[in-house]
């Protein structure tokens, strides 16, 4: 039975909003690839939500070898056949029921019980088509030099934004997305080795629809920078794809796309096509 519902959201500046629902309709996706060490966390963070989600897919490559399909089967979700980051992605999409997609990487979780709620009605109340999030490292990230320096930089970087949006990190940690959208967009670019969530974000806007970074942060792991060579490598082929996508210019996108492969597994998932 449908229960009334009122939502005070911090973030919206004592804004709040009415609406009758069971579950929050959206499909959230994840793509994994032997990720028995942070899917649980994840997982664990999502039944943990005040409002939950109508269903939750995991997109699991094919290749893993670890105990990751049986996790996601003990807490009860789908579970379909993934891939590459990208593959995964577009393959979770394509048994999604619910008309607002959300994509979350497996690495991440949602410390807030009202994460998945205040995303959705910032999403709804800004009549956004796309949107993403932003972030911040786990406490264990903070163990290590180079993690430690990524959150502090990640941190200022989000001082900046506040008053020049522009400055805000892009990243496919947390994106949720129109269905219809992301149908219309063809998906996420199964081609692109890194940033294949930038290169999406900026084909949306370029087709008219509406995309923001929401003020909301979401943990991840420091896996992404915790030795420094991930650091300097992440951060140059983060650098390098901005400027190609920004200016079109293909051939710093290769450099970028040959970059990530010194980087290493992005996003919870396989960067290599099967």
């Amino acid at each position: 039975m449908s229960r009334p519902l009122t939502i005070h959201t911090s973030t919206m500046e004592n804004d709040t909003i009415s609406f009758i629902m069971d579950k929050l309709p959206i499909s959230i996706i994840i793509p994994t690839y032997n990720e028995e060490k942070y899917l649980p966390r994840l997982l664990q963070s999502i039944k943990n939500q005040e409002f939950q989600p109508s269903e939750v897919i995991i997109a699991d490559s094919p290749r893993t070898n670890d105990k990751t399909r049986e996790i996601a089967e003990r807490f009860g979700y789908k579970v379909v056949k993934g891939g590459t980051v990208s593959q995964g992605r577009n393959r979770g999409a394509s048994h999604a029921t619910q008309p607002v997609l959300v994509f979350i990487d497996a690495d991440a979780f949602l410390t807030d019980p009202y994460t998945l709620c205040e995303a959705y009605i910032q999403f709804q109340k800004g009549k956004f088509d796309i949107v993403s999030s932003r972030s911040r490292l786990d406490e264990e990230a903070q163990t290590h030099i180079s993690s430690k320096f990524a959150d502090k930089t990640n941190t200022m970087i989000k001082k900046v934004s506040t008053i020049n949006p522009k400055f805000n990190i892009q990243g496919g940690w947390f994106v949720a997305v129109k269905k219809d959208v992301f149908s219309n967009l063809g998906g996420f670019r199964e081609d692109l080795k890194n940033a294949e969530d930038i290169e999406l974000f900026r084909r949306a806007e370029k087709l008219g629809y509406k995309y923001t970074v929401l003020p909301l942060d979401i943990t991840l792991s420091g896996r992404r920078f915790d030795t420094p060579k991930k650091l300097i490598n992440s951060a140059i082929a983060g650098v390098i794809m901005g400027i190609a996508l920004w200016f079109g210019i293909k051939k710093l996108s290769e450099v970028s796309q040959k970059a990530a492969k010194i980087y290493g597994k992005l996003g919870g998932s396989e960067n290599s096509n099967e």
